[in-house]
């Protein structure tokens, strides 16, 4: 009978052997790949064929991450030797890359070999990396390390910039020594990494908190291959614990071994990465691999995951034992590559969950499960058992040092005091034939959870065995399929800790879940929920309670009663991550009703399946233990008003939960409804002034997106002030324009400006819409959840006092409305409190009167300013027409004649005086005309008046610009051109007056220096002025600096030998402030011109010649040049 080929999909039959492993046998076309360490390069297009059948992300990412401090000279040696090997084959599924680190005392460096690099490139690549010299810093040589411990982090850290979640990602770490851990002290290199970590804006640049980011990020397996004791450290222990790796020790440092076992290593996974069959990977010399190196056995039980670095010595290592021969070693490289081959099918690592406690979750579920037995008097209940695991989750609480453990401890004895009102509640459940109550079906019944947890003997311990114990809950949990998304964090990432600012684009109407039933359907890795009736695609799964199913609702009010289980939950069904992040339910819940209510811009007008959602979301926030934004509902009870910088979703939460608990005065209810429509009508403004700005981006972009805002325009605001109809018609030379005279207080505004600007903000769309929202969530508050049709939910309201949709007319929210269009921003009721940094009010009254004016009329020389700006330009235009015409008419008979007249030249138009300035010389030059009989005496004495009288403080610099016509006017006066010239060319000097001064911060009282004369005095000026110190402030103080220092070395006589002239002339001509490494580098290269060589009779002319040159300003740089090139041949 034929045996057929070894190779997965392949049907061609077996005529070879394999001469590692017998029982693999391989066709023609297969067998030269088995039989060598390295396939030959007939392999390629094998390997071409079985990669395109697989999907993008089946391309192993290999990083080496090689230490090149002092000490790892062989292991570079070995890395080059293995990659010259393994290149000598194209491998389509495999991308290499090649990255180094090392430090110095100042600075860390990592270095990264350029993406896509193939074959002959890696290969170069690799032959150039050089001991203690990172290859992206060729200027860098004797980065040789220096304190021990290595910035091995950094290089980790690094991963996160060139990959994501979906790479499939392999990085060997090649070291001899230890990360920085704080117990090694403040070292500079150690300082040097913690400034490179800060700089990429880790928000925690703790070793361990920055390598469980890594993991948590990165479908990543560490195998740090460690030299001598860095094996013991348990920052690598971790890292290859926690992505399911491998420690790889080598006996020895010889080049070759670890080039011998990397490349088999390498190789293996390569071919993991296109069959996919752990046997062939396997394929390995065993014996021989055995003989170089030996693996870590570390036992993952009793390891001790760190959240942050401990910083004890006696802490960051542990010894554990190696394999023992070629057996145990294969067994062990076995586990790891049938790991890569789950990574490949989208299987992530089983980390060690370090976000939530194990023993605080199980603990949690079994208090959960064994109470709702007891309060539905199941006869499966245990008291006893509920009362032990109460009492064991107590001690846990009570022992923790987690901040909310407290909060957690008194929620959980809350819980426990109410669950016999519970049970009393949950008796006398029925469920009656009407369709108002319809229970939900997909709750799995409390007793068969009972029974799942009977089967779990033991605590959680990894991410997998934690979800084990989740399906538990999951199973009693209903949820809703949605596509939402949150705002980016400074990463770029989703940021779930901020689910209050959650945007959902939509939520399934037709399909109710478990959330265990949601998890099943989830596609990964993209975590994708494809909805079982729409078929739409959805990222989360929301969990809600049901107001018509009250066993349902006991047992979501009994998780909330366990927020790290509750938060745990819906953040998994969030991002399939095990990490709890604050008010994700809340968040999500209040975001998604949001979504709802603020699309009802004509009263109540949701649908039935609208409806079903909205009933149940707004039922959800009111079911639990814990208060939805408490912080909100805290100021609410307390009279201390909201916070403009909370979104209103959280508002609206907080709302819901205060009067769902708490009997409110008409008065009382009328001042919070009022300060919610404030925060509404503020929230409305700020979005539709959003959308008016992009729509004036796209006009300037020439986008055609259109998205009109609703609010009034600017010149609807304005002509309830004054009229615009005829304003451009006006004479700006004819005096003041009336809306001049509102802006600068000479009149009064008109006295019924507010009832016209109510009347316009009342008919706005952007009003209407947020007033019918307002109305419909006041309503929501009080209707009846448990109805499931619209109509008669809010038909009635049977035992309400008052209606809360009463409270405030329509008149008075216009009026409030439209003092949030004059403040423009929510914060404008609101101060800043310097000290503690929160917005409070002076008082919760409405806006007063005059502060509304003030708005008023900020808006209105707003929309004026354009306007104002067009005619000032036109009177100042006619003014210095005016003053040119004084100038022409000026007799006299001296240049001291003329410089006293020019003095007091002016013109006043409107409200404007404006006096002869430097900058109309020009013009006022060309006044003087040839054919005046004293033409001469005229330009002698008026004309040089003009340029460099003192009429005026400013410079005659500020003619710079003009030098060339001002000079051919004085073409005949040879005499007067050079003082002109000499003049007009001088140093430009800051005649600015202090309380004025240039944007660069000088005044007349601290003018600039140049660039050679920095001082601390000059420094401390400009700083009282500008908030932040230029880039030019510090290199003038290393210029400065620097020419002090050089100062010093000239005047010791070494370089009297025409070196100095050239060195002085290089550095106090420059003018540019980012030349000083050109600068130092041209000077170096002066300085080490070797004379003895080049011999002194030759050089002595050479200099002497290029200073000449330099003295007479012909072409000076390109003569220095032009010697160093002469000077380099001659030497």
């Amino acid at each position: 009978m034929d045996t057929f080929c070894s190779v997965k999909g392949c049907d061609k039959v077996a005529n070879f052997i394999c001469s590692v492993d017998t029982s693999h046998k391989y066709c023609s076309e297969h067998s030269a790949m088995h039989n060598s360490e390295f396939p030959e390069h007939g392999e390629s297009a094998v390997l071409d064929q079985h990669v395109s059948e697989n999907t993008a992300n089946s391309i192993l990412q290999v990083v080496f991450l090689l230490d090149i401090t002092g000490s790892m000279g062989s292991q570079i040696e070995g890395v080059k030797l293995m990659i010259s090997e393994f290149c000598k084959v194209d491998r389509p599924s495999v991308d290499v890359h090649i990255w180094t680190y090392t430090e110095t005392s100042n600075a860390c460096y990592v270095s990264k070999s350029p993406i896509n690099l193939k074959s002959e490139g890696l290969v170069n690549y690799a032959k150039s990396i050089k001991l203690a010299c990172p290859p992206d810093f060729p200027e860098v040589t004797g980065a040789s390390g220096g304190d021990g411990p290595e910035n091995v982090v950094a290089g980790v850290a690094s991963l996160l910039d060139s990959f994501n979640s979906s790479d499939n990602l392999l990085c060997f770490i090649i070291t001899d020594d230890s990360p920085h851990h704080k117990c090694y002290g403040n070292s500079g290199e150690a300082l040097a990494e913690r400034e490179w970590l800060t700089k990429k804006e880790f928000e925690n640049i703790d070793i361990f908190a920055i390598l469980n980011e890594v993991l948590e990020s990165l479908n990543v397996t560490f195998i740090p291959v460690l030299y001598g004791s860095s094996c013991n450290n348990v920052w690598y222990q971790q890292a290859t614990i926690a992505s399911e790796g491998v420690v790889l020790c080598p006996n020895n440092s010889d080049s070759v071994i670890l080039a011998s076992g990397l490349g088999a290593l390498l190789d293996a996974f390569q071919k993991l990465s296109v069959y996919r069959d752990v046997q062939l990977a396997a394929q390995i010399d065993m014996e021989k691999l055995s003989k170089g190196f030996s693996l870590l056995l570390i036992n993952e039980e009793e390891f001790e995951i760190f959240e942050e670095d401990p910083g004890e010595s006696i802490k960051v290592t542990k010894v554990w034992p190696k394999t023992n021969g070629a057996k145990e070693l294969e067994a062990q490289l076995l586990g790891l590559f049938a790991t890569t081959c789950n990574r490949f099918s989208g299987k992530k690592a089983s980390k060690r969950c370090r976000a939530v406690n194990s023993q605080h979750i199980s603990s949690s579920i079994r208090v959960v499960v064994l109470s709702m037995l007891y309060a539905i008097d199941s006869k499966f209940q245990n008291k006893d058992k509920l009362h032990e695991c109460v009492v064991v989750l107590q001690d846990f609480l009570e022992k923790s040092t987690d901040d909310k453990a407290k909060w957690e401890a008194k929620l959980l004895n809350q819980f426990i005091s109410e669950l016999e009102s519970v049970k009393e509640k949950l008796s006398v459940v029925q469920v009656p034939a009407g369709e108002a109550i319809q229970p939900v079906k997909c709750v799995l019944t409390l007793e068969s959870a009972l029974e799942y947890l009977q089967g779990l003997s033991q605590d959680p311990v990894t991410e997998s065995e934690i979800s084990a114990w989740m399906e538990i809950v999951l199973q009693l949990c209903m949820c809703r399929l949605m596509f939402v998304n949150f705002p980016l964090d400074v990463f770029g990432k989703p940021d779930f800790a901020d689910a209050w600012s959650a945007s959902i684009r939509y939520i399934e109407q037709a399909t109710v879940l478990s959330a265990f039933s949601a998890l099943q359907i989830r596609e990964l890795p993209a975590c994708v929920y494809r909805d079982p009736v729409t078929r739409r695609e959805n990222n989360t799964a929301i969990i809600l309670a049901h107001p018509n199913d009250l066993q349902l609702s006991a047992i979501y009010k009994s998780l909330s009663a366990f927020p790290s289980l509750q938060g745990l939950i819906q953040s998994h069904l969030l991002s399939g991550g095990f990490k709890v992040f604050p008010s994700i339910v809340f968040g999500l819940q209040a975001s998604t009703l949001w979504h709802f209510l603020r699309i009802q811009h004509d009263g109540v007008n949701f649908n039935d399946s609208e409806w079903e959602i909205v009933r149940c979301l707004a039922w959800s926030l009111t079911q639990s233990f814990q208060t939805p934004a408490s912080d909100i509902v805290s100021s609410i009870s307390n009279n201390k008003g909201l916070n403009p910088v909370d979104n209103f979703p959280k508002i609206m939460a907080a709302f819901i939960s205060y009067f769902s608990k708490h009997q409110v005065t008409q008065e009382k209810a009328t001042l919070i409804f009022r300060l919610l429509f404030e925060e509404m009508s503020g929230d409305s403004v700020n979005f539709n002034l959003r959308k008016r700005a992009k729509n004036e981006e796209n006009k300037e972009k020439k986008e055609e997106k259109f998205d009109p805002d609703h609010l009034p325009t600017d010149k609807e605001i304005a002509d309830c002030i004054i009229s615009t109809a005829n304003i451009d018609e006006f004479d700006p030379c004819s005096g003041l324009h009336e809306c001049e005279k509102i802006i600068k207080g000479t009149e009064k505004m008109p006295a019924d400006y507010f009832d016209k600007l109510t009347k316009i903000a009342r008919n706005s769309k952007a009003f209407k819409t947020t007033e019918s929202v307002f109305y419909v969530f006041c309503d929501l508050l009080q209707c009846d959840l448990t109805q499931s049709k619209v109509a008669l939910a809010f038909d009635s309201y049977p035992g309400v006092p008052y209606r809360y949709s009463s409270l405030i007319n329509s008149s008075e929210l216009s009026e409030i409305y439209l003092e949030s269009i004059l403040l423009k921003k929510r914060t404008g009721r609101y101060l800043l409190d310097d000290t503690t940094k929160e917005w409070k009010r002076e008082s919760l009254d409405r806006v007063k009167p005059e502060a509304l004016e003030k708005y008023t009329l900020e808006l209105v020389k707003d929309y004026f300013t354009p306007q104002i700006g067009i005619w000032t330009a036109k009177r100042k235009a006619y003014a210095y027409k005016q003053i040119i015409l004084s100038v022409a008419n000026l007799e006299g008979s001296s240049f001291e004649d003329f410089n006293t007249q020019l003095a007091e030249i002016k013109f006043t138009v409107a409200d404007m005086t404006i006096k002869l300035s430097r900058m109309e010389v020009l013009e006022c030059l060309n006044t003087i005309q040839t054919d005046h009989p004293n033409y001469q005496d005229r330009l002698r004495n008026l004309g040089m008046a003009l340029i460099i009288g003192n009429w005026t403080p400013a410079p005659a610099c500020q003619l710079r610009r003009s030098v060339q016509l001002i000079l051919k006017i004085f073409e005949a006066f040879s005499d007067l051109k050079e003082i002109i010239q000499k003049e007009i060319l001088k140093e430009p000097v800051c005649c600015r007056p202090a309380e004025k001064p240039n944007r660069h911060g000088h005044t007349v009282d601290n003018i600039y220096p140049g660039l050679l004369n920095w001082s601390q005095e000059y420094e401390d000026k400009i700083m009282k002025i500008k908030k932040n110190k230029s880039i030019h402030l510090v290199r003038m103080k290393e210029f400065t600096l620097y020419y002090k220092e050089l100062l010093e070395v000239i005047s010791t006589g070494a370089y009297e030998d025409g070196r100095d002239t050239l060195m002085r002339y290089i550095i106090e001509t420059n003018k540019e402030a980012s030349y000083l490494n050109k600068i130092k580098e041209l000077i170096e290269k002066i300085k080490g011109i070797d004379i003895e060589k080049i011999g002194k009779d030759r050089w002595a002319p050479l200099a002497e010649e290029t200073n000449k040159r330099i003295v007479k300003r012909v072409h000076p740089m390109k003569e220095i040049l032009n010697l160093l090139t002469l000077v380099a041949k001659l030497t």
